[in-house]
Formats: C-alpha cells, sequence, structure tokens
C-alpha cells in the first residue's frame, strides 16, 4: 500500500526512485507486513534531498514531550529547504516549534497554520521569523476545500 502510494504521488524533488529503494524505506514497508521493532540505519539529509540541501537551520531543539523530536525536524526541514515552496501548510501548530524551524529554512515560502486552541504558536509569536507565519486558529476542515484549491 505505502509502496504504490509513494509510486503514485507526484514528487517534484526525482526523489521518488531513491525513496522507493531506500533501507528505511524498505524497513518501515516491512513493518506493515510483519510487525517488528523497526531498526533504521542512519541517513544522510543529502540522501532525500538530491544534494539540493546539505544541513538545514535549527533555532532551538525540542525541549518538551509534546514539540517536534530533532529527527523528525531535520528532515522535514531538508524537504522542504529542497523544494523551496512558495506556500507551506500545517496542520495542528501546538506551540509551533515545527512552524519556526521551517521558517527559519524556507524563508521564500508563505507558511499557512492551522490550531483550535487559542494558546498556539508560542514558539514563534513575537519571533522576527513570526511574520513569515499567518497563524489560524479555526477549524481546517472549513478552509479546507479553499485553500487546496490555490
Amino acid at each position: 500500500m505505502m509502496r504504490s502510494w509513494i509510486s503514485k504521488t507526484r514528487l517534484n524533488l526525482g526523489i521518488k526512485r531513491r525513496i522507493l529503494r531506500h533501507p528505511v524505506v524498505n524497513e518501515i514497508i516491512g513493518s506493515f507486513i510483519a510487525p517488528k521493532r523497526l531498526k533504521l540505519p542512519r541517513v544522510e539529509l543529502s540522501y532525500f534531498t538530491g544534494g539540493k540541501v546539505e544541513q538545514v537551520t535549527l533555532l532551538m531543539l525540542p525541549m518538551n514531550d509534546w514539540d517536534t523530536p530533532y529527527n523528525d525536524l531535520a528532515p522535514l526541514c531538508a524537504l522542504a529547504a529542497a523544494g523551496a515552496p512558495r506556500r507551506l501548510l500545517e496542520v495542528g501548530t501546538c506551540r509551533g516549534q515545527a512552524t519556526l524551524q521551517l521558517a527559519a529554512n524556507c524563508r521564500q515560502s508563505r507558511i499557512v497554520t492551522y490550531d483550535i486552541a487559542a494558546q498556539a504558536g508560542a514558539y514563534f509569536l513575537g519571533h522576527p521569523l513570526g511574520q513569515l507565519i499567518d497563524l489560524r486558529i479555526a477549524d481546517f476542515t472549513a478552509d479546507r476545500e479553499r485553500l487546496l484549491g490555490e
């Protein structure tokens, strides 16, 4: 299922073939077929970004259990930076740590982020990069059709 989804997905970075052959993906796909504990190898960021991004900027490391883990932030920011998107959509801002990291690595992007909690975005509110982020305290499902059609 995952392998067919990746095959059908239009990836703009020319990385589809590398993803399908990568041992991490094969290990994850194998764990769906026969549940087991994953033993994932260490991967350089450039493997997934086609050499476009060798390093990312992380303004802060996760401070709490609910913050996005470092091992997720680095590849997320590298993929976003390599794609150089004009727009990024995040659903579920929480305190906004991942949002702030995306803003630091994709300064050319307009970031729209949704959360239903009034206290969302504490990490980027008041930060200079916060001006790149459009925080919407609302239910994403209400705006989904309009946003995905842009």
